[in-house]
């Protein structure tokens, strides 16, 4: 339930993006109410017990993201910015579980 009270925010948008993917769009976000944001959303998931395969053995989720933020005078294209999230979650991964790269 915390986890949805996070993500169900008004001034995010969440979307799965694809395979284990999720895009979550802030707007007009400054970097620290975004690290506010996803260190919430860490916790949040952290401490969640989550059932696996149907069964309640309930197993620790972790969580790697790549962030970006820009704004739209920047210039970056949609392609561009999604890239670069994504290039940011390899890295994120790269160096480990349950971290986020934020560039």
């Amino acid at each position: 339930m915390c986890l949805a009270s996070c993500l169900l925010q008004l001034e995010y948008f969440v979307s799965r993006y694809g395979g284990d993917k999720f895009v979550i769009l802030g707007i007009n976000k400054s970097d620290e109410e975004l690290r506010d944001f996803i260190e919430k959303l860490f916790c949040n998931i952290n401490s969640a017990k989550m059932p696996f395969l149907d069964h309640m053995v309930f197993q620790h989720v972790t969580i790697s993201m790549g962030v970006v933020n820009k704004t739209v005078e920047s210039g970056y294209s949609l392609a561009e910015f999604i890239s670069s999230a994504d290039n940011n979650l390899y890295v994120a991964k790269k160096n480990g579980k349950n971290r986020y790269v934020f560039k």
